[in-house]
């Protein structure tokens, strides 16, 4: 508030029942009219007299289930300064006060208080600019808290509509019915991007009478962003010989990823028409014990770029898949090695949206050095069981409350809740952490996939490279390895920077240290890069041609039935083929190699080969094999 005298008040608003049969001479000259005017009002407040500069002195706004009257007028003044001139005209202020409250007590007066947004949980603001972030065709509830129905019977009906996107909807509800929950629900789904306007009434239709209609009407403004979208495959994990854990059954598989997709669904911040869960075919493990942890991740995401399959691959494993490999987990994860994928251990239904988050950057350990190692961030070793996690499943139509963020420890089998009251949600920073994660989107049609497994003495060993066209780049964690692609010149043309990390992310025990490791990402792949470089700390590791490794590892990717006869002799015969081709190359004889692809590895693939069907996707069909070098003959004709 702040202080000044007045002698002259203004009424702003005529048509209020305060200042009925009031003019502004009435309320003039009562030495003084009134001491002093109000600041920062409530957000609701309605104003009512001001003084002679405009601050208002006379205001209405509601409190909870009731109604304040604030003023700095000294209304009690004219019952008793009769000698000032001021006598029952001035007096209706009070009594008009008193009139009103008694009206209030036994009238009706709806308001709206408040409008809630929610697609997963509250307040998510991803960018703090103080406005509600939705994301673009998620379905989404609002609340629209109805207030000042206290007077009217239980089965009166009120109305409400609410106006989004220029589309308007109406619901009612019964005041029994809002007696026990004052909400009344709208189920919406934005569309366009940018800030949008939320505006709901209460009555629209005038069926209730009131005191006052004008304060029927509330707002609020929220900002609805695109994100990109979530394709998530799962493989069935079976064991080789001589490992025996096995494989769930097709039952497990089946269950396990239609209920992780549910929740995912419900938890992360993707729209329903770009959400895709879908099972694909069944993957056979590494049998090395604790070793073959790491190479299944990094080949089930070369299988997931290799097929196209979407953005996540998850091996679903069995019961006895982490036991065989020395630990007892529910699930692993370690986006150092690869982002593409994720191990989890059949029908633990939120587990998969837990290791998912993971590859997105979230919770990941932090290298402490005194002592030197890996230090957990995970919610159960922060602040176990998990952060709290509150919010709506608008799918399912039901309010999360007291649960706990999937980010913390697993549920039993086959359940959404820790335990009976306490269900699996998503934190408010999870989901927020999520949401930015997703707002990201980059695409490359031409990208080379590279990986390898890596040991802590330094050697890398590098697994096939293939040739992917319009697939989506995710660049890795960066660190202190690099890969570097340069040009027939010797420029560098693209440089990515990549974490090698010794350590599994296992669950529930959080970080496990190891001896091996792994890398698998896609990287850009110009027309006219001609090495691959791999540096660690800026020394050089290795150094390949990606042109005549692709070739190499194509002829090795051809089963030994897809030759017309002897494998093993047309094998060797093609990979010194390309050596020959290799050795052109060093000495910048473009036209050399392009003739020998042209003419005579080409021709030999088409003799020598039949058609065949592959075994899995590591394989390249023959037509695979002679589109590559057809691909790799376009781009050294670039050079010529």
């Amino acid at each position: 508030y702040g202080g000044h005298l007045t002698q002259n008040p203004h009424i702003v608003d005529p048509t209020h029942p305060i200042v009925k049969g009031l003019t502004d001479d009435i309320l003039a000259n009562w030495y003084y009219s009134a001491h002093g005017y109000f600041t920062n009002l409530p957000e609701n407040a309605r104003i009512i007299i001001v003084d002679h500069a405009g601050y208002p002195i006379y205001i209405e706004y509601k409190y909870g289930a009731g109604t304040v009257l604030a003023t700095m007028m000294t209304i009690e003044w004219p019952f008793v300064a009769y000698w000032w001139g001021l006598g029952e005209p001035q007096q209706r202020l009070l009594r008009n006060e008193i009139e009103y409250a008694q009206m209030l007590a036994t009238h009706v007066d709806l308001w709206i208080s408040n409008i809630v947004p929610v697609q997963v949980v509250y307040d998510v603001d991803i960018n703090n600019d103080g406005k509600m972030d939705l994301v673009q065709g998620k379905k989404t509830a609002v609340f629209v808290y109805v207030e000042g129905f206290e007077n009217l019977s239980d089965n009166a009906t009120i109305d409400v509509n609410l106006t989004f996107e220029g589309v308007t909807y109406s619901e009612s509800k019964s005041v029994s019915g809002l007696r026990q929950d004052n909400r009344i629900i709208f189920y919406v789904t934005p569309r366009i991007t940018g800030d949008q306007r939320i505006t709901a009434i209460v009555d629209p239709f005038n069926r209730i009478k009131e005191i006052s209609e004008a304060n029927n009407q509330n707002e609020t403004i929220v900002t609805v962003k695109d994100t990109r979208g979530l394709h998530i495959s799962y493989f069935r994990v079976n064991s080789m010989w001589p490992a025996n854990y096995g494989a769930p059954t097709p039952e497990e598989f089946r269950d396990t990823a239609e209920h992780s997709g549910i929740f995912i669904r419900a938890t992360y911040p993707v729209a329903e028409s770009e959400f895709i869960n879908e099972i694909l075919v069944d993957y056979y493990g590494n049998p090395i014990p604790g070793i073959g942890l790491t190479y299944d991740l990094v080949r089930l995401a070369y299988w997931k770029w290799i097929l196209g399959a979407g953005d996540r691959a998850v091996g679903v494993v069995s019961d006895a898949y982490f036991p065989y490999h020395h630990i007892n987990a529910v699930g692993l994860s370690n986006p150092s090695i690869t982002k593409s994928a994720v191990l989890v251990t059949n029908e633990y239904w939120t587990v998969t949206a837990h290791e998912i988050a993971h590859t997105y950057g979230l919770n990941l350990p932090r290298w402490v050095w005194l002592p030197p190692h890996w230090e957990s961030t995970e919610e159960y070793d922060v602040s176990p069981p998990g952060n709290p996690a509150s919010g709506y499943w608008v799918e399912e139509r039901r309010d999360i409350i007291n649960g706990l963020c999937f980010m913390g420890y697993a549920p039993p089998k086959r359940s959404y809740n820790y335990w009976d009251g306490r269900p699996v949600w998503v934190c408010n920073e999870t989901y927020s952490n999520l949401f930015r994660r997703f707002r990201v989107n980059q695409a490359d049609p031409n990208v080379l996939l590279i990986g390898g497994i890596v040991y802590k003495n330094g050697t890398i060993n590098v697994m096939k490279l293939y040739y992917l066209e319009n697939r989506t780049i995710e660049y890795p964690i960066p660190g202190n390895y690099s890969i570097i692609a340069t040009d027939w010149n010797g420029r560098e043309v693209e440089r990515i920077d990549f974490d090698v990390a010794f350590y599994l992310l296992i669950e529930p025990y959080g970080v496990i240290e190891t001896n091996i490791t792994g890398f698998v990402f896609p990287i850009p792949f110009p027309e006219n890069v001609s090495k691959i470089t791999i540096q660690h700390e800026n020394i050089t590791v290795l150094e390949i041609n990606p042109n005549t490794k692709l070739l190499h590892d194509a002829i090795d990717s051809i089963p030994d039935y897809g030759f017309i006869n002897n494998p093993d002799q047309r094998r060797n015969a093609l990979h010194n083929k390309i050596n020959a081709v290799e050795k052109m190359l060093e000495k910048k004889n473009f036209k050399g190699a392009v003739e020998k692809l042209d003419h005579d590895i080409r021709d030999k693939l088409e003799k020598w080969l039949v058609d065949y069907e592959i075994e899995n996707p590591e394989q390249l069909t023959k037509n695979a094999v002679i589109s590559l070098v057809d691909e790799i003959i376009r781009r050294l004709s670039l050079q010529i």
